[in-house]
């Protein structure tokens, strides 16, 4: 069996291990992936590929409406927001936290869109996959 290397479509970079590549496709790397001019909106947003273990997230990464890093994981489509201490949350597109509250009341508010379930474990891989360039564009 032949082993075939994957590399970017644009700078000939190798792909990460696991690359879904086939023939028929050819992805960017994650230096050819526009990091520093993210989208606010997750339908300008491109799609990438995060592989780990047996299994590969179709992730849309972009800005939340409050300036967080943010990605959309498929096939659930829900976006998990990382906040400055660490933790994900996930928080419905359009929500804004109002001005004016007091402190103890957004703190709250904050800690309503922690998730405690199986998910919290796929966003934090794609955003530590995110964060070392662990992907691949697809598009």
């Amino acid at each position: 069996m032949k082993i075939r290397y994957m590399t970017c479509r644009t700078c000939n970079a190798a792909l990460p291990e696991k690359s879904s590549q086939g023939d028929q496709w050819h992805r960017d790397c994650a230096e050819c992936y526009p990091k520093n001019a993210l989208p606010t909106s997750v339908n300008d947003a491109r799609e990438i590929a995060v592989h780990f273990e047996d299994r590969s997230l179709r992730v849309f990464p972009h800005i939340s409406n409050d300036g967080l890093l943010a990605m959309r994981l498929l096939p659930n489509m829900q976006s998990y927001v990382l906040m400055a201490n660490g933790d994900i949350r996930m928080r419905p597109n359009d929500f804004v936290m109002p001005e004016g509250l007091p402190i103890q009341l957004m703190a709250d508010i904050e800690r309503s869109f922690i998730l405690t379930d199986r998910r919290v474990a796929e966003a934090k891989r794609a955003f530590e996959a995110y964060a070392a360039n662990d992907f691949e564009v697809i598009d």
